[in-house]
Parts: structure tokens; C-alpha cells; sequence
């Protein structure tokens, strides 16, 4: 299974979940809270894509999202 971290914030509209992963977008009155630039899972994506990986985003019924990122398979290393 994927690593998971649920969010706790507000209900997530699925038609908002594509835009949250761009550069500096926010969703509208999520917590009341003014910190942050809107740069996180943006960046998770950008640093997943580089190593051949994703990152998704589902909302959650109870508010928040689950962010799961798809890890490559398993890594071995060579013998000599």
C-alpha cells in the first residue's frame, strides 16, 4: 500500500483536486488560516515526476484530503 497522509481541512470538491496541484493555488476558505503559499503539493508532484513516480490526491467525505504517493518497486542492489 502507498504512503497516506490525510488531511483534516474542509470538504474538497473533485472538480477542485487537478488545480490544487498547481503553483500557488489555494482553496477557498480551507481552514481560516493565512499561512502557506499554495506550493506543497505542487512541489510533491514535481519531486515524485522526477523519480518516475506520482502523486494523487482524492478528498475525503469527513473534509481534508488523502495525498498517496506511488513509490517505484522495490530497489536491489548489485553484488560485487
Amino acid at each position: 500500500m502507498p504512503p497516506r497522509r490525510p488531511g483534516t481541512g474542509p470538504r474538497v470538491p473533485s472538480d477542485a483536486l487537478p488545480s490544487l496541484f498547481e503553483p500557488f493555488r489555494r482553496l477557498e476558505g480551507r481552514t481560516g488560516r493565512t499561512d502557506g503559499a499554495g506550493l506543497g503539493l505542487a512541489i510533491a508532484r514535481s519531486v515524485a515526476g522526477l523519480h518516475g513516480t506520482t502523486v494523487r490526491a482524492r478528498g475525503r467525505t469527513a473534509g481534508g484530503l488523502d495525498v498517496e504517493v506511488a513509490l517505484p518497486g522495490r530497489l536491489t542492489s548489485g553484488t560485487g
